[in-house]
């Protein structure tokens, strides 16, 4: 794993690159990456990119030809997280308030039903 750059809040992104190199691997292979936590709230899809990782190391580890052979055609890259500064800000927000059950929706365009807000096109 390496660290891709530093986010503005401080905490770099990581990157993880499977490098599974067997007998008949390919000069060119194409290269797949997987991200997750594009935006603050959207957390489980930190846990799919790192299903998928923990998916093709079980695969190396029992032998299963289906991972193998997509491990020996493709070099898989891994970002779970792309917005720290976003994950950073929803656990600000969860440590100020430990005892909620959901995390208040913060999105200027949500406003309370019935509000007199005009939406007009430009």
């Amino acid at each position: 794993m390496q660290a891709i750059e530093d986010a503005i809040s401080g905490p770099a992104t990581v990157l993880a690159e499977s490098k599974l190199v067997l007998a008949a691997e390919p000069p060119n292979k194409p290269a797949i990456l997987l991200t997750g936590a594009h935006h603050a709230r959207e957390l489980i899809t930190i846990q799919m990119v790192l299903f998928q990782a923990v998916k093709f190391l079980h695969g190396i580890l029992h032998h299963n030809t289906e991972q193998l052979s997509m491990l020996n055609k493709n070099n898989y890259y891994f970002i779970p997280v792309v917005n720290p500064d976003g994950l950073n800000i929803i656990e600000q927000d969860y440590n100020l308030n430990p005892n909620l059950n959901f995390i208040t929706d913060k999105r200027k365009n949500m406003g309370p039903a019935g509000s007199d807000a005009k939406w007009e096109c430009s």
